[in-house]
């Protein structure tokens, strides 16, 4: 049954009315959101109606204009002749929904809740191809809250421009009014041409956007976030000071190891693991686990646990986790023997301790004790050999830091001892970073062996040598170290013939002596060179051209640069540098500009380094000292930089901390260069630098893979500046974090 007003508003709609209301005539228009009301299945609804509607229909609203509207959840009829579909479109609103086709093909939309306002919402009907009997109703279902986008479909969403990234206002039609023909009528929605992609090979000129985060990331995250609030709150309300549990079932054992260790990670870095939580992360198929982020959660509790919980661990870092007593030290070290790495820097580690782990870590290769304030050099002999069962332990550690353990005075001829039986004893030992190490190697140099049995129970130098294989009168003791610390220039002779198979070492230069030395040391790949501040750059020219076809690292401090061709010599001499690391002084006259007022400036070459270093990935370049702007020695090195920035297409990282001459030509040089410059940079940082603000809009639109850029007291970048960088990134939804101050 209808209503008569039902009847009088089909009639009015579907019959001789105004144009482009009914089916029948040519330029055929329909109102959306009807599901063809004005055709063949209700009578009366114009000339051309043929049958009548199965079932009735329920009563419609009125809406504005004597539009029917959909009066809750019933059934609609869709009498007009269907058209095959020629895309899915985009319903206009904010309640609409697209519907899977139906079994007998094509596809249907239906308008769900009234539109929120005075005007009647409206959409485009595209009805299914036609099949099956006329009159034949489809259900209305539930319509979705908000619209759905297929893909495929290039109109955009309700909000959003194509090709843009603001939000973006888009009416419908106007009630009563009819739709036009054509693709997309009705949906409210503008025609937007898309905008074509910027830069070569269709990127768009801007640094790396935001990645969407790996399922299991945003599992980790969602997990740390709720922890306190969700996961550990009965246990910390119930049971966590009120008993003492061996194991705990809870809701992460069934979680593998890594993302264990991953959920310990994310909630360290986010300051929210907390005593409860360890307590429930404390798993066995933990391997490797850090608390050097959250020292203070590490008591002697916790090391009962994890003594009883982890002792499949084979990486543990408890630096600076000072309320550890020895005693849980030690208990921890004796529960974990498959231990290959341990941290024990600036805890309460004594000799006990390290006697536990000569005898029970038999596969330690990584032992960190520096700057523990109970041990001193002559303990660390307990890891390389046992008094009290005479054995020998640690066969397998390479890498030993005890920093912070010097003593002075004659404990310094004490400490050079027990290091050299260290070097003996240990025979895969590589890297030993004490600063009585060179004196060490001297002892064992020299062969000043002493014979005699230590007071302690340990052997003698002459038996450990013996262990080595050498024997007095025969061939010169070598140790197998790869990295020496703390070389004076002259121990340069004796740390060679000690070490001959060293790949890295740090030495200082003593003022006007020789380097015939270090030239000679041709194994070196990664080298720290040293020096006072009047020590000259160019005086490493002949040093470099020695060594440099073989270095890959090289490390610059306080050596004195006049102008940028001594750099160019440095970096002209390796070319396989893969690190470049430099804190240059400067002259007190380099600020200022030399020459005669009417004198031309010399000519420079434009590009000093043609070859450049093609396998460079950091470059650090930091000045000191010197007064007045630096454009006297920006004429020379500003071109050493851009041929450098050009020829160096795998550069990572890049610092240019401090420079007095403006920076601005050199990147503009480099990015209006042909090719893909800087391609490759991730981190670049101008702290103390002369930069502009446009030189940084010109890095921000770079084809790139920046993640972080540091302004800090850059005098020519301002507040506003900064602002709009922020800006830029977040309307861009860029993967870029800026500092400035």
């Amino acid at each position: 049954m209808r209503s008569a007003g039902s009847e009088a508003a089909g009639a009015r709609n579907g019959g001789g009315g105004r144009p482009g209301r009914g089916r029948d005539g040519p330029g055929q228009r329909h109102r959306a959101g009807l599901a063809g009301a004005a055709g063949r299945g209700r009578p009366g609804a114009g000339s051309g109606a043929a049958g009548k509607c199965r079932r009735p229909r329920p009563a419609r609203a009125q809406s504005p204009r004597g539009c029917p509207r959909s009066a809750g959840q019933g059934a609609l009829s869709p009498g007009c002749p269907p058209r095959p579909p020629r895309s899915l479109p985009v319903l206009a609103g904010r309640r609409d929904a697209v519907f899977p086709p139906e079994p007998g093909g094509g596809l249907s939309r239906y308008r769900g809740a009234p539109s929120l306002g005075p005007r009647p919402l409206l959409g485009a009907v595209r009805a299914p191809p036609r099949t099956g009997t006329p009159g034949a109703t489809l259900p209305l279902r539930a319509a979705l809250p908000v619209p759905v986008r297929v893909a495929g479909d290039s109109r955009s969403p309700p909000g959003a421009s194509a090709g843009r990234g603001r939000p973006e206002r888009r009416r419908g039609p106007a009630p009563g009014r009819g739709l036009r023909s054509g693709h997309g009528a009705g949906t409210g929605y503008k025609r937007h041409r898309q905008r074509p992609a910027h830069g070569a090979g269709g990127l768009r000129p801007m640094p790396r956007r935001r990645e969407v985060l790996a399922l299991g990331s945003l599992c980790l995250r969602s997990l740390a976030q709720h922890m306190q609030s969700l996961w550990v709150r009965d246990y910390s309300d119930n049971y966590l000071d009120e008993f003492q549990f061996r194991f705990v079932m809870g809701p992460f054992n069934d979680l593998p190891g890594s993302a264990v260790q991953e959920l310990l990670r994310v909630l360290a870095e986010s300051r929210r693991l907390s005593r409860a939580a360890l307590h429930l992360l404390l798993l066995p198929q933990l391997r490797e686990l850090s608390l050097s982020p959250c020292p203070g959660l590490a008591s002697n509790g916790i090391a009962r646990l994890l003594a009883l919980r982890c002792q499949g661990l084979s990486s543990l870092d408890l630096r600076g986790c000072s309320r550890l007593s020895p005693a849980a030290l030690e208990a921890v070290v004796e529960a974990l023997p498959r231990l290959q790495r341990l941290v024990l820097a600036a805890t309460q580690a004594e000799e006990r301790v390290l006697s536990a782990l000569g005898r029970r870590c038999r596969g330690l290769r990584e032992l960190d004790v520096s700057h523990c304030r109970n041990l001193a050099p002559p303990a660390l002999r307990c890891l390389a050999f046992d008094p009290l069962h005479r054995r020998r332990g640690c066969p397998a550690l390479r890498v030993l830091l005890a920093r912070g353990l010097e003593l002075a005075g004659d404990g310094a001829t004490a400490a050079a001892s027990a290091l050299a039986f260290l070097l003996l004893a240990l025979p895969c030992l590589e890297f030993l970073a004490h600063g009585s190490v060179p004196d060490a190697l001297r002892l064992l140099h020299e062969q000043e062996l002493d014979g005699a049995e230590d007071a302690d129970g340990f052997p003698s130098l002459q038996e450990a040598a013996r262990w080595r294989g050498a024997a007095p009168g025969g061939h010169r003791l070598t140790l197998p170290l790869r990295h020496v610390e703390d070389v004076e220039e002259p121990d340069l002779a004796v740390v060679r013939a000690m070490c001959p198979q060293a790949e890295e070492a740090n030495v200082w230069l003593s003022n006007g002596t020789s380097t015939a030395e270090l030239q000679r040391w041709g194994s070196l790949s990664r080298l720290t060179l040293g020096c006072a501040e009047s020590r000259v750059l160019v005086g490493l020219v002949p040093v470099l051209q020695s060594l440099g076809p073989h270095l890959q690292s090289l490390t610059l401090h306080g050596f004195c640069c006049h102008d940028g061709l001594a750099l160019v010599a440095v970096l002209a001499a390796c070319p396989g540098l893969r690190a470049f690391s430099a804190e240059l002084h400067l002259p007190p006259d380099t600020g200022t500009d030399s020459g005669e007022p009417g004198e031309e400036p010399p000519r420079r070459d434009t590009d000093p380094l043609p070859r450049g270093c093609p396998q460079l990935q950091t470059f650090s370049l930091t000045l000191t000292g010197g007064t007045g702007s630096g454009l006297a020695l920006g004429t020379t090195l500003s071109p050493t930089l851009t041929s450098l920035l050009r020829h160096a297409p795998r550069l990572q990282r890049l610092c240019l901390l401090a420079i007095p001459f403006p920076l601005d030509p050199v990147f503009q040089a480099v990015l209006a260069a042909p090719g893909p410059p800087l391609q490759e940079l991730q981190e670049l940082s101008l702290a103390g630098s002369c930069v502009s603000a446009r030189t940084v809009r010109l890095l921000l639109a770079s084809h790139g893979r920046l993640r972080r850029m540091d302004l800090s007291r850059c005098r020519d970048i301002h507040r506003r500046d900064y602002d709009g960088f922020l800006q830029s990134v977040r309307k861009q939804r860029l993967d870029l974090d800026i500092a400035w101050e």
